[in-house]
C-alpha cells in the first residue's frame, strides 16, 4: 500500500511553526467511497495506508466543530505505485473562538474501606477551544483519609488541599491523576 502522513499542530499563538503538537487528534481520509482514519501520536504526527490506486482528500477537522480552522482546510493527494509515502500532508489548527472550559471528575476506583489504602483517578478534560494553563485543587479531609500519594505527585498539601499544576492542555485533550490514600478507622 501507499501512505499519507504528516503532522497535525495546534495553533497557540498565531504561528503555526511553533505550534504545539496536537496528539490524539482524528485525522480522516477518503476517495469517496471508502474512508481511512488514523490518530496522531504523543508528537502530533499520523500515517495512514491507503492502496495504491485512487484520488484521496485528507483533513484533521473532523469531530471538531464550528469553533476551529484548519490550514490548509484538506489535502487532495493522486495516489499511485508501490509504497509510495505521501509525507508532509501537514495541519495547522486554530481556534475561530476563544472558549475556556475545563470538565473535572473525581472518581473511586475501588471500594474506601477504614483501615485500608483507597484509590481515586482525578480526571480533567479540556472541553474549550483554547489550549489551557492551570492549576487543579482537591480539597479532602485529613480526619478520614491519610498517607496520600499520587501519581503525577502533587506539588503542595497545604490545608488538607491537594494542588497540581497542568500546561499546554490542548482541546479535548484528557489527562488524569491517581491518587492513594489510607481510609482511617472511626
Amino acid at each position: 500500500p501507499n501512505k499519507i502522513s504528516g503532522s497535525v499542530k495546534f495553533n497557540n499563538n498565531n504561528n503555526c511553526a511553533t505550534a504545539l503538537s496536537f496528539s490524539g487528534r482524528r485525522v480522516h481520509t477518503t476517495d469517496g467511497t471508502h474512508d481511512y482514519t488514523s490518530f496522531t501520536n504523543a508528537n502530533g504526527n499520523y500515517e495512514i495506508l491507503i492502496p495504491n490506486g485512487g484520488n484521496y482528500t485528507t483533513s484533521a477537522l473532523n469531530g471538531l466543530g464550528s469553533g476551529f480552522s484548519s490550514t490548509p482546510t484538506s489535502v487532495a493527494t493522486i495516489s499511485s505505485g508501490e509504497n509510495v509515502n505521501y509525507s508532509n500532508t501537514d495541519f495547522c489548527i486554530a481556534s475561530a473562538n476563544n472558549q475556556t472550559d475545563l470538565l473535572v471528575h473525581l472518581f473511586n476506583v475501588n471500594q474506601a474501606i477504614p483501615g485500608f489504602a483507597a484509590t481515586y483517578r482525578l480526571y480533567y478534560e479540556n472541553k474549550g477551544t483554547t489550549v489551557l494553563n492551570g492549576t487543579l485543587t482537591l480539597h479532602y479531609n485529613s480526619n478520614i483519609l491519610a498517607s496520600l500519594n499520587a501519581n503525577p505527585a502533587f506539588l503542595s498539601d497545604v490545608n488538607d488541599d491537594l494542588t497540581w499544576n497542568f500546561t499546554n492542555l490542548l482541546p479535548f485533550e484528557r489527562r488524569y491523576v491517581d491518587i492513594q490514600a489510607m481510609v482511617l478507622p472511626p
